[in-house]
């Protein structure tokens, strides 16, 4: 044990990896395990992962492990945490054994044992077939409260303002509230009325996991929790006391996953896209619109400038490139007030609040994407906001002019794996995802006309 210090890169410390039977059985498997992988993401409704195990004496057998076990990691990251973590998962999958020269004689053979929340398999058991009604995040609680009633799970809800009533078609409770967060509005939307970007997700912030229903906008509006940065080296002094905080920071790998791809925001309608409706009761068409041009402003991101330059937007305007229809009827359902009162209409899915603004919205986080390995810390999560520094592909005449603008500053964390191996120790693959910049992009260029532009020359090959 390091009594909490933080002595060396990707350090953690296990303290147990145990396998537990439902018949009562447990072993550590700390013994056998060569890698384990915990995965989060805000694109999915539970925290999974897979360990590998290397077993020379028919374990798999004797215990025996038929994919109905669960698993206990007690662990933490030295400087990071002060007391260990113990979060417990469900094994739902044994992959196939395999040996490395079979018919040899007694040997070893690997497999992957495949683990996720408790509630990943509760939620394909359970249907929902009742009604429910009130605001979006009352009938998410609700759904969660009456069908995960035994999980030690927390639960963090962001507010709606609007009501809904939802009749389940047996629909497990996943599907369900993916479903309405769909058509989820936050309940204070101040400037930015238009944040319709609701997910539901699980991360490890507590020892059996915590589920968040919140918008995109309410998580873009945080500080970085902590920086990266990629350079030459390990950052450290050629004399000296090693600074390993300086290592703990440092990006391994380092991958622009997508930069630019106007096509497919035109196609997916994040740039401009129209809606038209019809009401089948009062026989009224109405039609709607998004401009990421006109309606950037009217949600939250990640940093303050788009990623489009005003004057120099050709695409925005047209918003007849992705044309949606949906029926409506107004005043469906009925909500009774006391018998003296007017009786007030549910809100009946209103499309044109929700369906332009949250397909552009859910693409234009995705906009720009890294993937990046850096040293493993248990403190970060899937939601998080960090910052990163990437250097300009160019030779640098002082420190502070070294940062690529268009790469570097704040990113969302869309997903985190975090990768514990036995021998390298424990590392995490984050993709960050964002959609804006810290400086705006200027509406011409002056590059060739700018005598303090670097040299073409000098980048040529020989």
């Amino acid at each position: 044990m390091t009594d909490g210090l933080y002595t060396k890169r990707n350090d953690i410390e296990i303290l147990d990896i145990i396998l537990r039977s439902k018949m009562g059985a447990k072993f550590s498997l700390m013994g056998l395990y060569t890698e384990l992988n915990i995965f989060e993401s805000i694109f999915k409704t539970t925290v999974s992962g897979k360990i590998d195990i290397g077993d020379g004496a028919n374990f798999i057998g004797h215990f025996p492990i038929i994919g109905q076990e669960y698993i206990d990691v007690v662990y933490r990251t030295p400087g990071v945490q002060t007391e260990y973590t113990t979060h417990t998962f469900d094994v739902y999958k044994v992959s196939p054994r395999a040996r490395a020269n079979p018919g040899e004689g007694p040997q070893g053979e690997v497999y992957t044992l495949h683990f996720a929340s408790p509630e990943f398999i509760m939620n394909e058991q359970l249907k929902c077939n009742r009604s429910y009604t009130g605001t979006v995040s009352n009938i998410v609680a609700t759904i969660m409260t009456n069908n995960f009633a035994g999980s030690l799970s927390t639960l963090e809800v962001q507010n709606t303002r609007n009501d809904i009533r939802f009749i389940a078609p047996y629909w497990s409770p996943f599907k369900c509230i993916q479903w309405l967060a769909r058509r989820a509005l936050p309940a204070v939307p101040e400037t930015n009325n238009r944040e319709s970007n609701y997910l539901f997700y699980q991360t490890l912030d507590s020892d059996f996991g915590e589920y968040h229903f919140k918008s995109i906008s309410s998580l873009v509006n945080r500080e970085p929790v902590t920086s990266y940065h990629l350079s030459v080296g390990d950052h450290q002094p050629i004399e000296g006391i090693k600074q390993f905080g300086r290592s703990f920071s440092a990006i391994e790998s380092y991958n622009n996953l997508k930069y630019a791809d106007k096509f497919d925001e035109v196609q997916t309608g994040m740039m401009a896209s129209t809606l038209f409706t019809h009401d089948i009761t009062f026989k009224k068409f109405d039609v709607s619109s998004y401009s990421y041009g006109m309606d950037f402003h009217s949600a939250s991101h990640v940093n303050d400038y788009p990623i489009m330059p005003p004057n120099n937007d050709s695409l925005s305007p047209t918003t007849d490139a992705v044309v949606h229809y949906k029926p409506k009827q107004n005043e469906m359902y009925i909500k009774s007030n006391k018998k003296d009162e007017k009786e007030l209409p549910v809100d009946n899915f209103f499309y044109e609040d929700w369906l332009l603004d949250r397909k552009s919205l859910l693409g234009q986080i995705q906009t720009q994407k890294h993937i990046i390995i850096v040293s493993g810390n248990t403190g970060v999560h899937a939601g998080d906001v960090v910052s990163i520094s990437i250097p300009t592909a160019e030779v640098h005449t002082n420190e502070s002019s070294g940062d690529d603008k268009n790469l570097s500053g704040k990113f969302l964390v869309t997903s985190i794996r975090h990768i514990i191996n036995r021998q390298e120790g424990h590392r995490m693959q984050l993709e960050l995802s964002r959609d804006s910049l810290q400086e705006p992009v200027p509406d011409e260029t002056k590059f060739l006309e700018d005598n303090t532009s670097i040299s073409l020359r000098s980048h040529q090959p020989a």
